[in-house]
């Protein structure tokens, strides 16, 4: 209340009434008189209020002083004589010195007083009553909220503002925001006053605000997070893996032309070139599905999702547990974890390395495809908290981070819900410098508990939802009525075991041996690369160039590989667990029957060429078989527009040498095994093909004889 002092003769007619009741009253003042030897005259001098201030309020509004002048009047002989303007004066109201944002919290007359020295002056403010009056603290920015561990807490940043709002009695809507200092506030953390509060572990801490309203204390929250780490890329996990190779081999004769004695018509897995995998199909696909690169260094973006309203759980303990589930070493698990299953199956050819954020807490899962929108949300902030280079998880430069992987902790999965563990694109397509999401997976944490496998940190459902980031179809039924082709052994089916060669196939990690006549081939176990047989049908013809055979692995044909329990295979969910079925402990020879020809898309249609190797030629091509369904039950063949009895065609089928027709309900079991002296042909195993013959009607006279194992 600083106002320049001037000292001023004023007539007296300044201090006459304006016309209308002051609201100035009495003021205290202090006379003397002077002697001298003519006239002996009356000083007095007083304080007073030559500028009125504004008076009339409405009840909550703040005090308005700018206008008040307060001046000491000096008279002589009741003639002012000198006027000097005060500026060090105190207001003060109910006997409590007021400043500036002095509110008047009750209506009706409020007297102030304005004193200076021994003199001193009233001031009377009506105040108006109001109604329908609220109010607000409002955080207007916030301070930095993203630390390590050891980094100093800091408010700087952090701007507050008291919001407030009523009708007058002329229904006249008032709105007034004013800043508040943090000084003026009770700033504590989950209970403690933040100064004497230490942030010593990573995770989320609450702040809460606290500020004295008009009518009410006032709150405000956020939350600051500490985090475990710094992350600047993708870190590579990679470490030598034990892998029993155990020498077993196989020895089979194929026969196609009986009076044919020779039996080398087969070209050897060096003299193999598979011209596609799902890597590429992904590429080019109707479904804008871009899958990862399932060959070399391809890396994961993993973010665990804290649901809304379970914060808590967001512990050292299940932190480490995701972690350690998706990168951690054979040594550490009873199964595997994600990398170093994916190091073993695939032959050392696909290297999963990667980085796991902090837990993302978002404000809500909620919308038309919450997921996907989650997914693109969590990267985004992972790239600005953490201030990565989202392209370093874009290792073939399409614009798409190659996967992304979100595991939700605080709420159990529940099939009918978003709470499921599934894999699936959110359709973006980025630029080099700023790559998007396009292939993500979302898991729950209970999975990784050991309540379906009865492992802890159990991977396999994060094994299983990778294989699909990687492009692999589920090999079991969608309608959970026992439709089952593998008969529960494999990981694309009940999330045990290995991969099968076919899926090994379609991601470019092994190549075949092709049979073309009669044939008598010894083959290493399934443990080692490189060891399986395709016989094609009989009128299938192959482009021969520089030595190399160019192999389509979208097309109909037979598989062969001799089974060894070893590896991947040697490790079974414990009894109890969801996913337990005894994974056979035979050797014995495998039989699938493949069927992923692809459908040209056009105009709204499908159509399955007559010659499989035109599909991958043109835009859009389409998977359209698969083992997701039984005839006329959802998820169909027909309902690509596709005739209704392809409906009945698998992708892959075990045929099973007991003659079982394998399904959830009838496993895949030791007596599935062809043995020695055992023999397969399509006409001995007619009943588990459709119609008793290929699903394309080509011809397939071979006739296949297991002579020994070694």
């Amino acid at each position: 209340m600083k106002v320049k002092s001037i000292l001023f003769l004023l007539p007296l007619f300044l201090l006459a009434s304006c016309g209308q009741e002051s609201s100035i009253t009495s003021s205290t003042s202090s006379t003397t008189s002077v002697n001298d030897s003519s006239h002996s005259p009356v000083v007095r001098t007083e304080l007073s209020i030559t500028k009125e201030p504004k008076t009339i309020y409405n009840l909550y509004d703040t005090i308005d002083l700018s206008g008040l002048e307060v001046s000491l009047l000096a008279y002589e002989d009741e003639q002012l004589v000198s006027s000097e303007v005060i500026s060090d004066y105190v207001v003060s109201i109910g006997g409590e010195v007021i400043s500036d944002d002095y509110i008047f919290t009750t209506s009706g007359t409020v007297e102030a007083s304005i004193n200076y020295e021994s003199y001193s002056v009233r001031l009377l403010f009506t105040i108006n009553a109001i109604k329908e009056y609220s109010e607000e603290l409002e955080i207007v920015s916030l301070p930095k909220r993203y630390y390590y561990l050891g980094e100093e807490f800091s408010l700087d940043g952090l701007e507050l503002m008291f919001n407030s709002s009523y009708f007058t009695l002329d229904d006249e809507e008032v709105i007034l925001s004013k800043t508040v200092s943090l000084d003026d506030c009770r700033i504590t953390v989950d209970g403690v006053d933040i100064s004497e509060f230490t942030f010593d572990e990573a995770r989320e801490y609450s702040i809460s605000i606290r500020y004295s309203g008009n009518r009410r204390n006032l709150f405000a929250e956020f939350s600051v997070f500490y985090y475990r780490e710094d992350i600047s890329g993708p870190s590579d996990y990679q470490e030598d893996e034990d892998w029993d190779y155990n020498g077993d081999q196989m020895t089979v004769e194929i026969t196609l032309d009986p009076d044919d004695t020779s039996y080398d018509n087969y070209y050897s897995p060096d003299e193999v070139s598979v011209d596609y995998t799902y890597y590429d199909y992904g590429k080019i696909s109707a479904e804008n599905w871009v899958y990862a690169p399932s060959v070399g260094d391809t890396p994961l973006l993993v973010v665990p999702v804290v649901v809304p309203g379970a914060e808590g759980v967001d512990t050292d303990e299940v932190w480490n547990n995701i972690r350690t589930a998706f990168f951690g070493s054979s040594d550490d698990l009873e199964f595997e974890s994600l990398r170093s299953y994916y190091a073993k199956s695939s032959f050392g050819q696909l290297n999963i390395t990667g980085a796991v954020t902090d837990f993302y807490y978002p404000e809500r899962i909620s919308g038309v495809n919450p997921i996907a929108k989650l997914a693109s949300e969590a990267a985004q902030w992972a790239e600005e908290t953490y201030s990565l280079s989202l392209d370093d998880f874009d290792s073939d430069d399409d614009g798409r981070i190659d996967a992304m992987w979100m595991i939700y902790v605080g709420r159990n999965s529940n099939a009918s819900t978003d709470y499921w563990p599934f894999s699936s694109t959110a359709g973006n397509q980025g630029t080099i410098e700023n790559p998007l999401v396009n292939n993500y997976g979302w898991g729950g944490y209970d999975f990784l508990d050991g309540i379906y496998s009865g492992y802890e940190n159990d991977a396999s459902v994060l094994i299983h939802e990778t294989g699909h980031l990687l492009g692999l179809n589920d090999y079991y039924s969608y309608s959970y009525n026992g439709y089952g082709p593998l008969g529960n052994i494999d990981m694309m089916d009940n999330n045990v075991g290995d991969h099968n060669p076919y899926s090994k196939l379609l991601l470019g990690w092994v190549k075949p041996y092709i049979v073309t006549g009669n044939a008598r081939i010894t083959l290493n176990s399934n443990q080692y690369q490189d060891s399986f047989i395709v016989i094609p049908y009989e009128n299938k013809e192959y482009v021969v160039e520089d030595g190399l055979v160019h192999f389509n692995p979208f097309d109909e044909y037979i598989i062969l590989d001799y089974y060894v329990p070893d590896n991947l295979f040697s490790t079974t969910p414990r009894p109890g667990s969801a996913y337990y079925n005894q994974i056979p402990q035979d050797k014995g020879m495998s039989v699938y029957h493949v069927d992923n020809r692809l459908a040209n898309y056009s105009n709204g249609s499908y159509l399955l060429p007559d010659n499989p190797d035109e599909a991958m030629t043109i835009d859009n091509p389409q998977r359209v078989i698969s083992n997701t369904e039984e005839g006329g039950t959802g998820y169909a063949e027909s309902d690509y527009g596709l005739p209704f009895s392809y409906n009945a065609f698998d992708e892959i089928r075990l045929i099973s040498y007991d003659h079982t027709y394998l399904s959830s309900r009838n496993s895949f079991t030791s007596s599935s095994l062809f043995k020695e002296g055992d023999i397969f042909s399509l006409d001995r195993y007619a009943s588990q093909f459709v119609n008793g013959e290929l699903d394309s009607h080509n011809p397939f006279s071979y006739q296949v004889e297991v002579l020994s194992f070694n």
